[in-house]
């Protein structure tokens, strides 16, 4: 996250191109996305965040993305009121701070809206609209897999599993994110439930590939983190 109006680089297309070259492991610094900062426009908003992917596509949201903003801009001393409003594609979001250390971890509370299971917000193609896409049998090179699809500032897609190992989860990932059903693409994850507190993940998020952890399913609450 910096200032990149020094670099000429302004334009769609160069910020993605620029995402893909500095996202790039080999030869570039890593990552899954960049978060570019500026003063708001939109009313009621404090700063506004563009996120884009290592593919050079741009994200409406990142749930830790905006988490990672929103501590940037507390660890430099930019911002430093309890509430902070972040414009996205996806609309402005609120972030409290609860804790923070010297050592620049931030602990935030983030409103990041409702999830929507309907078909026409997810987006998601369906013979008919859905109300709920809940259990849907999604049919995938062949095979056929129950999904839980819902619209949470980007579009999700999740399936129930009780080995990952039994599971070939990035090549069914690889192949839902592009799903002719889902026109804008999908994140996918994988949910093994272990208990009634407990539950493991393996995700494979639109337009980077597997991840860590997916900030826009948990959306109550999360840290940014600048290490």
């Amino acid at each position: 996250m910096s200032d990149l109006a020094a670099t000429g680089i302004s334009a769609t297309a160069e910020l993605g191109q620029f995402a893909r070259r500095i996202c790039n492991h080999h030869y570039g610094a890593g990552g899954d996305g960049i978060a570019l900062v500026s003063p708001s426009e939109v009313q009621g908003a404090d700063f506004h965040v563009r996120i884009f992917n290592p593919d050079s596509s741009e994200a409406s949201l990142s749930g830790n993305g905006t988490r990672c903003a929103a501590a940037y801009l507390y660890y430099k001393h930019l911002w430093s009121a309890a509430e902070l409003r972040l414009s996205t594609r996806a609309g402005i979001k609120l972030y409290t701070i609860r804790e923070q250390t010297d050592a620049g971890h931030y602990l935030f509370d983030s409103e990041l809206g409702q999830p929507k299971f309907d078909s026409n917000s997810i987006p998601m193609t369906t013979r008919e609209p859905m109300e709920r896409v809940i259990d849907y049998k999604l049919e995938v090179g062949g095979e056929s897999f129950p999904v839980t699809a819902l619209q949470m500032g980007n579009p999700n897609c999740c399936i129930f599993v009780d080995d990952f190992d039994a599971l070939e989860w990035r090549r069914i990932g690889k192949a839902i994110e592009t799903h002719k059903q889902f026109p804008e693409r999908t994140n996918v994850i994988f949910v093994r439930v272990v208990d009634r507190k407990k539950i493991e993940l393996r995700i494979w998020e639109r337009g980077v590939g597997e991840t860590e952890s997916p900030g826009t399913l948990f959306p109550r609450s999360g840290s940014g983190r600048d290490d």
